[in-house]
């Protein structure tokens, strides 16, 4: 029964394998498609380690980079939180007389160096330069009649070149004040001229380097450079009525009001410098001069400051504020 069991198995066997080969088709087939399909495995495998990973390293990557960028913004708003904007005002709330120093090591002001002028008086609230006459003998009159007799009628108007210069230094910034003119000095001088004004100094090096913007006598608003002790005009414009005549209308900016200006200095890349000078009408300050100097401009940081020629002239509400690059 053994021997008849096995033979009947052998038998089907032989009847049914030509249909298990269509099936299946040949051995070598399946023993090819058997590894393929394992080298397929294990390629998706790989492929899929391989991408786990690089998304695990993506993700890390963005991770890092938020990080950094997030620790970069921390780090700009922390700078800014820290840099405090320079200022300098001065109001002439404290009563004071500044008098001309030969150098700024010498002068006896934290803030001011007075160059030229002999005197500046700050009192009740507004600062000056000296009104009318020195006595004669007066040690400035005596000075100023050895020094330049011609500007200060012998010594006795020394405010007739009054020189007037911080002792901090500024690279852009805004500069302004209210000033008003009690009295024109149309004395007979050979630098009393059109081009005598009241100005305000920017990056002032020294005496012959330096930018200055503000009114002239003859009605107009100016910006004007002076390098190795040569003028240049950047910007003219008349902004008061009237024709300048050197004797018969020597000064065309209104006497006994209040004016106000405002000066703005900045770089706008490595080799140019802007500047913009603003009149104040009623509340509103109108821009009257925009200039870009190109041509071997002042870049450095320097002293501000006020300088009046052939006046009597009060100050109010002096303002510096620091500004940035563009």
């Amino acid at each position: 029964m053994r021997y008849l069991f096995i033979l009947i198995m052998i038998g089907i066997g032989f009847f049914i394998y030509p249909y298990i080969e269509q099936i299946l088709g040949p051995q070598d087939n399946r023993i090819t498609a058997v590894k393929n399909l394992q080298e397929k495995q294990e390629k998706n495998n790989q492929n899929f380690f391989r991408t786990t990973t690089q998304i695990k390293r993506e993700i890390n990557s963005n991770r890092t980079k938020k990080f950094n960028t997030n620790r970069s913004e921390i780090e700009i708003n922390r700078q800014k939180s820290s840099v405090q904007t320079k200022e300098f005002a001065d109001d002439f709330s404290e009563s004071y007389i500044l008098e001309e120093a030969p150098s700024m090591e010498k002068s006896s002001s934290n803030n001011w160096w007075l160059n030229s002028g002999a005197y500046f008086i700050s009192q009740d609230g507004t600062a000056r330069t000296l009104f009318g006459e020195l006595p004669e003998g007066e040690k400035w009159q005596i000075k100023f009649k050895n020094y330049n007799p011609d500007s200060t009628l012998n010594g006795f108007q020394p405010q007739n070149i009054f020189r007037l210069i911080t002792k901090s230094k500024w690279k852009n910034f805004e500069e302004q004040m209210d000033f008003k003119i009690h009295t024109y000095n149309a004395i007979d001088a050979k630098h009393r001229n059109q081009s005598n004004g009241v100005l305000l100094f920017l990056r002032y090096i020294d005496s012959d380097n330096l930018y200055y913007a503000g009114i002239r006598v003859d009605g107009a608003a100016v910006i004007k450079k002076k390098l190795q002790g040569k003028y240049t005009t950047l910007g003219y414009k008349k902004i008061f009525n009237g024709n300048y005549d050197l004797d018969k209308n020597p000064n065309l900016i209104p006497l006994g009001i209040w004016h106000s200006i405002k000066a703005k200095i900045q770089n706008i890349d490595t080799n140019k410098v802007n500047i913009v000078l603003y009149v104040k009408e009623g509340h509103i300050w109108d821009k009257v001069l925009d200039i870009i100097d190109d041509q071997n401009p002042i870049l450095q940081e320097g002293y501000a400051g006020i300088r009046t020629d052939f006046a009597d002239v009060e100050f109010d509400n002096y303002k510096i504020k620091e500004i940035y690059d563009r």
